[in-house]
Order: structure tokens, then C-alpha cells, then sequence
């Protein structure tokens, strides 16, 4: 008697889902805050506005499109005090390119 064959399954005709990220994101990950800082004639005043957010500090300085862009290191997850205060660690990528 011979070795039956199992059948073939059939072929799919869309390919599967990615798989979930095992990572996650994790209370204390860094991640680089993009803005950008200039005068709204609105608003008579300078303001800044968010441009994003990005997993790396290169991805964040890609997104700085002239000396008036800043980044930013920050926290997931870590709550900053209620009151006003300087921001912490922020650079401007393009303009200092240009002073040195």
C-alpha cells in the first residue's frame, strides 16, 4: 500500500497581519519632542508649535528644517511640575550647525 499524500492547504490570497510588537512602549523610554519656535502675528507673540515626536534623536534633527526648530528629550509617562519653567535639554540642531 502506498504513503498517502495529505492534500495541500490552499494558497492565501492576502499575507498575514504583522505580528503585535512584542516591545511596547515602557514607562521611562526617551523619546526627541520636535517644535518649532516662531512669532505668530495672531497671537502678537512668539509661540511654538509641535512638529512631532520620534523614537531617535537623528530622526528628530531630520525633521528641523531651519534654525528656528528645536529638539528636545522626553519621557514617557513622567509628569513635569505644574509651574513654568525652561525646557530642559533643548537644542537647536540647525543653528548651532551654523555657528560652528
Amino acid at each position: 500500500m502506498r504513503n498517502a499524500r495529505k492534500p495541500k492547504p490552499p494558497l492565501k490570497t492576502t499575507p498575514p497581519p504583522p505580528a503585535p510588537n512584542k516591545k511596547g512602549r515602557q514607562s521611562g523610554e526617551k523619546f526627541w519632542l520636535c517644535g518649532q519656535y516662531k512669532f505668530s502675528e495672531e497671537l502678537e507673540s512668539t509661540v511654538w508649535e509641535f512638529q512631532g515626536v520620534f523614537s531617535t534623536r537623528d530622526r528628530a534633527v531630520m525633521a528641523c528644517c531651519d534654525s528656528n526648530y528645536f529638539i528636545t528629550p522626553v519621557v514617557l509617562n513622567e509628569e513635569l511640575p505644574g509651574a513654568t519653567t525652561r525646557m530642559p535639554n533643548i537644542e537647536y540642531p540647525i543653528a548651532n550647525e551654523s555657528e560652528a
